[in-house]
This record gives C-alpha cells, structure tokens and sequence, in this order.
C-alpha cells in the first residue's frame, strides 16, 4: 500500500437520468390543452362561464343578459379579427 494514493474526484460528475424524458418535454396536461379536443373543450368551458356569468350579473332580466351576451359577442369578434389580422401581418413580413 505504500505506492498507492487516494485520487480526488473532480467536480465534473456524470449525472444519470433517472426519467427517460428531459426538464424541456411537455407534460401530459400540456399536451391535451395544445391537442384540438383540448382547444374545444377550454373553449365551450370558457363560454360557459360568461353564459352563466351574465345569468348571474342580470338575475333573471332577459333584456339585460342579451344586452351584455350581445356586447360580448362583438367584443370577442373584434378581437378574432384583430389576431386574423395580425396573423395575416405576420405572413406578408415572411414573404
């Protein structure tokens, strides 16, 4: 044992990979909201919320909850231009 010496380790340890999938890979809930189901069913839960949203805000006056279904329908069709729109911008910048 007289010409033998304990080594050092350097700081440069290899690190196992206990999971097979890396810390940039989409999680499962990820990947259902980017899928089209995913997209369909967060949209007809949204526009469920503002229906019964409005149902509560006018308590039982139909006049008042068409009133605000009705502002908000604009609203969300202006604002679905404005992302066409801008797409469409985008598109003519990559030509």
């Amino acid at each position: 044992m007289a010409g033998t010496s304990k080594r050092k380790r350097s700081g440069s340890r290899r690190k196992s990979r206990s999971s097979k999938k890396g810390k940039n890979s989409p999680s499962l809930w990820q990947l259902f909201a980017r899928s089209r189901g995913g997209k369909l069913i967060f949209a007809a839960a949204a526009a469920a919320i503002i229906v019964l949203l409005d149902l509560l805000i006018s308590r039982n006056q139909y006049d008042l909850f068409f009133l605000l279904l009705g502002i908000e329908l604009l609203l969300a069709f202006v604002v679905i231009l404005l992302l066409l729109a801008w797409q469409q911008r985008d598109v003519d910048r990559k030509r």
